[in-house]
């Protein structure tokens, strides 16, 4: 059976964090022309203000994508 995350988004726009992580997992940002901008370990929060705002697509694992828009 495949996990399921969801993602929650803090106030200021700096953090992301999953919840449905039982173990780290390898999380991988990439902007929508496909190029890897970030890529890391993650048991929860993932610091995301490096980036500048957009539409960004989050690989966790080898499973899920997801979309977040930092604004």
């Amino acid at each position: 059976m495949a996990n399921e995350y969801t993602i929650c988004q803090d106030n200021a726009n700096d953090s992301i964090t999953f919840v449905g992580l039982q173990n780290p997992e390898n999380v991988t940002v990439f902007n929508l022309n496909g190029q890897a901008l970030l890529h890391t370990l993650c048991s929860g929060t993932l610091d995301i203000s490096c980036l500048n705002s957009g539409i960004y697509l989050l690989k966790i694992g080898t499973g899920k994508t997801l979309k977040k828009v930092k604004q």
